[in-house]
């Protein structure tokens, strides 16, 4: 139904990876309208949720970070005026839905990127996963969970003096790696030393 826009899309995400992955941190102003001159929906509005997962990927999930928490409009935007729930319209106090799943993306991107629970495409309801976390300084720590239909997946990770400390609790029946290695069932900790992740 949504080819022509899903193909524009795709376009806007390369070139915002190929703009980003020749500049130096923080030089990067990313810019989109909810709405044209009409009232429409713009299609670099459809892509916003994808931002977080487009800069992530080419390893700069700390400028992610940063379009979540202080862009405003924005989740910012949001926070400051004391939502619990996700807005229709980034600057929606007075107006549209307070209670809208348009920018829900970056719940997603918490789990995938943050904690590395990333599924597979291949293997549906999450029978194999491989971790991916991406580790943002700013932000110290994460812990969090997701629960699946094989049960629960814990994550977390924390910047120690060596390194970071990366820990992952994985139900039975599940096929997980990280970094090549298949774990096991159970509690996993790692040490990744500063060097080797290029923090």
């Amino acid at each position: 139904v949504y080819r022509k826009e899903a193909k524009q899309i795709e376009e806007i995400r390369k070139g915002i990876i190929e703009v980003s992955s020749k500049e130096d941190p923080y030089d990067i102003f990313i810019c989109y309208k909810e709405t044209d001159s009409n009232g429409d929906r713009t299609v670099v509005n459809l892509i916003a949720q994808d931002i977080y997962d487009a800069l992530t990927e080419c390893g700069r999930g700390d400028i992610a970070y940063r379009l979540i928490t202080e862009t405003t409009p924005g989740y910012k935007s949001w926070f400051e005026n004391s939502a619990t729930t996700l807005w229709e319209k980034w600057d929606g106090l007075d107006t549209g839905s307070h209670n809208h799943h348009m920018f829900s993306g970056v719940i997603a991107w918490f789990y995938r990127s943050l904690l590395g629970i990333e599924p597979s495409g291949s293997a549906p309801g999450f029978a194999r996963i491989e971790l991916k976390p991406r580790f943002v300084r700013a932000l110290g720590r994460v812990s969090g969970h997701t629960q699946t239909v094989r049960g629960r997946i814990d994550a977390a990770w924390c910047f120690e003096e060596n390194g970071v400390r990366y820990t992952v609790s994985i139900p039975e029946n599940m096929e997980v790696t990280f970094r090549g290695k298949t774990l096991q069932t159970g509690r996993n900790e790692f040490l990744i030393p500063f060097e080797e992740e290029n923090i």
